[in-house]
């Protein structure tokens, strides 16, 4: 009878991990057609695609998204490769979020510092993270996102409370 009971316990523990993996292969899917519908309209009109991956996000994950945009942002032409890599950016930021943080809101803002430079925030009300955890298992998003504000001569930087989210913040140089 034990030995019964063992081995059902272990199918139990190898189901749960399958369903595991299954649940992020479909997390991983879903979040490709979603940031691909994006990125196909990059180069049409930056704010409008932000606003529409927004809008779907918000739909797929039930985490709300309010966006702020500083008045002088919406009025410049966003360059093709700069707006593709900010959507790419953001994108993989709130799929952080939509995996790890348990938010329920998440707050993006664009604004344009005083060296003329732009500053990307997204912050969410999760559960945070430990001091020191975030710099410890830096995931391939995290490094693709800090590679892509890199390769437009910007810096991407993560900050987290235990309890209290996590903020990500993108400062890129800003054509003029």
């Amino acid at each position: 009878g034990q030995l019964v009971r063992q081995e059902w316990t272990k199918a139990d523990e190898h189901l749960a991990q399958l369903v595991a993996v299954a649940q992020d292969a479909h997390a991983d899917v879903r979040e490709y057609i979603l940031g691909s519908r994006a990125g196909r309209t990059a180069e049409v009109e930056f704010l409008p695609s932000l606003e529409e991956y927004l809008q779907r996000f918000q739909a797929t994950y039930g985490i709300a998204v309010s966006l702020e945009v500083a008045p002088e942002i919406k009025a410049l032409a966003v360059e093709p490769m700069t707006g593709a890599q900010l959507l790419r950016i953001l994108q993989e930021s709130l799929t952080n979020v939509a995996r790890h943080s348990q938010a329920s809101e998440c707050s993006i803002s664009l604004r344009l510092l005083r060296d003329g430079s732009l500053q990307l925030r997204v912050r969410d009300n999760g559960v945070g993270a430990p001091p020191g955890a975030l710099s410890q298992r830096e995931t391939l998003g995290v490094i693709g996102m800090k590679e892509r504000a890199s390769s437009l001569g910007g810096s991407l930087t993560i900050t987290s409370q235990q309890g209290r989210g996590v903020c990500i913040t993108a400062i890129l140089p800003w054509p003029k």
